[in-house]
């Protein structure tokens, strides 16, 4: 009680500072000087209605008044320093970076300020921050440590001076009327005008291509061509740019630069090229969700900019209202406690709080149905845009409007037309303590993708269990090379041993060659989430290795006979030669039981391999069984986890730790446990990962340290079909897949040790006690 009463009494003296701001110093403009009226600007994704709304609400809403104090916070003590315009030099994380990133962020931040606010010390710190940079853009050519592909000039690469450029554009749509004529003809010419031409008609290579850069590139030269009502930079930014070969940045490109693989200087580009090709129909972006996250920034707001400045576009309605489903596949590719799952090039720790997905939930809100679902998001983001939809989300949020967001079992084609593969990801169990399961077999992914095929990634009990690498990079840590990716990120990352999938005589998929992966995508066989008892993604992929056919299926089983749901790995494997086959498993967490004789290396490490990731991973221990199945179990936060796999004479288990020829330690020390199986062909690995009991660290309690799978084998297999038995306690289990035979309708019966069974479609679970 003590603790609220301080609370809202801290709550209500920021409130009254506001509100003291506010009316202390309104001292806008009613009409510029050139007689405009002043709601012409702001006018891109804040607008003047909206931030009247804001500035009338003051100390109602706390989503408003926590994002006003966090700016604040932020701005505050920024622009009591020296303005500082850096002649630029540094990469990611140098000094020059830092800066210039820095001054983009708290004009933008000290132009909303202003607006809801009214103080001038906010407008005015902007303005002298433009016409600073209106002095030093024009003096410009590009970056001396540019990124020879996509060189910007106030930084290392093309992208982030988009960044710059649509931070600076919405800064100056908030100051607009506090210039001068002459003023503002200097800016617009000298800033925005420059650099909306330098990354458009001076980046073509960059604006014109369907990537994460382009969009970055494509709305910021909207933006800027909307609040200049340019309409030459519109088109660009919505059609493309035109090339002009005399430009300085256009003699860098390189054609023959594989990720410029099919550039056509004549072909269609821009925002709606962008929207078309980018996102599937389910709403996912074939980067993948770390680079989903990232790009619908640029594409919300200029969603939001059309909308706002030509609604007849009905921007939002496009493609079946891809932006809408953009923001909700985004949502869904996050574990329950937002955090996004980091397959391809990804950064671990990006969750929903982003800023990225606080503008894109709060421009859903506006222009959708305004779901009280999103609402709960918005909680956990703490933040609100000061926009219309800003404001809505904080007003219902304070009206007690949201309802749980449900994290559901869902299926996601990839490619423009859905067909290109997908990803999977089944859940059970609610949000506080979820088992979620995800099979990526999607296409390459561009530039940003990694050579693995039917891998998996395995969350539970709040935390990674089987985990995804994601990228090797450490962004904005000049220490480690300038912030930009690292060579393992080549080296390891994305070679296929780092993640959890097939990979046959020590080589990764398509042979590492992004110009062959770049060609196909795995096959879906079935998905099936409709049952209660269990959820099925198989799929297929025939082109990873030449003459293999790699097949894996996952079943969660989530029955009332279990104390915990499991998921069950069928991956059959079908060649004409023989080959090693590795399955990796890297798992988080300590190793607690391992049944298989194994010999430890002790003494003396050895890396595994010497090349295709395996020189980075040390050999700690090997071991073989001479029994039917093998276990393994580690803990993770409290839970115990086994792997229980199929196993024979030729079967033999690694045990390994990330970290191998890696000088500069550029690597996380992560264990592996490895599967394999020496000169086989026509193999099936069959695995089971069993979540189960607990260790209390307080109380020293611990509960079913072995889990409750006994046995697993295969009871049948020819050419069409495979079952295999579970003894989970005392109950027997029983799975029978049809391999070759995907039509939920068709009607299979099968003999197995003189007992037949009948059943619908490619999948069958049944308990022997039924």
């Amino acid at each position: 009680m003590f603790e609220a009463k301080i609370h809202n009494t801290i709550h209500l003296f920021l409130v009254l500072l506001i509100m003291v701001a506010t009316t202390a110093c309104q001292d806008q403009p009613k009409v510029a000087s050139d007689g405009n009226a002043l709601l012409e600007h702001p006018n891109l994704v804040s607008t003047a209605k909206g931030m009247a709304l804001i500035k009338n609400n003051l100390g109602k809403y706390p989503l408003i008044d926590h994002s006003i104090q966090d700016m604040k916070g932020d701005v505050d003590a920024e622009i009591l320093k020296a303005k500082d315009f850096p002649i630029p030099k540094d990469p990611s994380g140098g000094y020059t970076h830092e800066k210039h990133k820095r001054n983009y962020l708290t004009m933008y931040r000290a132009g909303m300020l202003f607006q809801v606010l009214g103080d001038a010390k906010y407008g005015n710190y902007v303005k002298d921050m433009l016409l600073g940079y209106a002095e030093l853009i024009p003096t410009l050519g590009l970056h001396p440590n540019g990124k020879s592909y996509s060189p910007g000039k106030l930084f290392w690469q093309g992208l982030n001076d988009a960044m710059w450029l649509i931070h600076v554009a919405q800064a100056y749509d908030c100051v607009y009327y506090l210039f001068t004529d002459e003023e503002r003809a200097r800016v617009k010419q000298n800033v925005l005008k420059n650099m909306g031409d330098f990354l458009s008609v001076g980046s073509p290579k960059m604006f014109n291509r369907v990537h994460n850069h382009g969009i970055w590139l494509n709305a910021a030269v909207g933006l800027t061509g909307y609040v200049l009502k340019d309409d030459v930079l519109i088109k660009r930014a919505l059609y493309g740019a035109e090339i002009d070969k005399t430009l300085e940045t256009f003699k860098t490109v390189d054609y023959n630069d594989p990720a410029l693989k099919g550039f056509d200087e004549n072909r269609p580009a821009g925002y709606y090229m962008q929207l078309d090709n980018l996102f599937s129909p389910d709403g996912f972006f074939t980067e993948g969700p770390y680079y989903q996250r990232f790009s619908i920034w640029p594409f919300m707001l200029m969603a939001q900019a059309i909308e706002n400045n030509d609604p007849s576009i009905k921007i939002f309605e496009y493609r079946d209202a891809i932006l809408k489903k953009a923001l909700y596949t985004a949502l869904q590719l996050s574990y329950t406690d937002g955090a996004f799952f980091p397959f391809n090039d990804a950064l671990k720790g990006m969750d929903f709080t982003s800023p990225e997905l606080t503008l894109a939930l709060d421009i859903v809100y506006q222009n959708y149905d305004e779901d009280p679902q999103l609402l709960d998001v918005a909680i956990k983001q703490n933040q609100v845009v000061f926009s219309e939809g800003g404001f809505k989300v904080a007003k219902h949020v304070s009206e007690n409007k949201a309802i749980p967001f449900t994290w559901k079992s869902i299926n996601l084609g990839d490619g423009a037309d859905g067909k290109q593969g997908g990803v999977a990801i089944l859940r059970s169990g609610p949000s506080s303590d979820q088992l979620c399961q995800i099979m990526r077999y999607t296409s390459h992914g561009l530039a940003h993708g990694h050579y693995d095929k039917l891998g998996q990634a395995l969350y539970d009990n709040g935390n990674e269990i089987l985990q995804d690498y994601g990228a090797s990079r450490w962004v904005a840590v000049i220490t480690k090379r300038g912030g930009r990716y690292l060579p393992e990120n080549t080296t390891w990352a994305k070679q296929t041993i780092a993640h959890n999938t097939l990979v046959v005589d020590e080589k990764s998929q398509f042979n590492g060659d992004i110009n062959v992966s770049s060609k196909y995508h795995s096959e879906l066989y079935f998905y099936d989430d409709s049952q209660d008892t269990h959820q099925v993604i198989s799929a297929k992929e025939n082109n990873a290795y030449p003459g293999i056919q790699m097949h894996r299926t996952f079943a969660m089983i989530t029955d009332s006979r279990l104390l915990k749901p499991f998921v069950l790995d069928i991956f059959n494997i079908k060649s004409d030669l023989k080959h090693q086959l590795d399955l990796p498993f890297h798992y988080k967490g300590e190793i607690m039981n391992i049944t298989f004789d194994h010999k430890v290396m002790t003494n003396q490490l050895q890396p595994l391999g010497d090349k295709n990731g395996y020189q980075h991973l040390w050999l700690l221990g090997k071991g073989k069984t001479k029994d039917a199945q093998a276990k393994f179990t580690w803990l993770n936060d409290g839970r115990f986890y086994t792997i229980t796999t199929i196993a024979d004479s030729n079967t033999e288990f690694l045990l390994c730790r990330l970290g191998a020829n890696d000088p500069e330690f550029n690597l996380r020390p992560d264990p592996s446990f490895i599967i394999r199986q020496k000169a086989a062909k026509n193999h099936t690995f069959v695995s089971i990962v069993e979540p189960h009991g607990s260790k209390s660290l307080t109380r020293e309690i611990v509960t079913n340290p072995y889990g409750s799978i006994k046995t697993l084998e295969i009871v049948y297999q020819d050419a069409n079909y495979i079952a295999v038995d579970v003894l989970v306690d005392t109950e027997k289990l029983k799975v029978i897949l049809a391999l070759n035979d995907n039509d939920s309708e068709k009607e299979h019966d099968l003999i197995i040790a003189d007992k037949s069974y009948q059943w619908q479609g490619p999948f069958m679970k049944v308990f022997q006690s039924e």
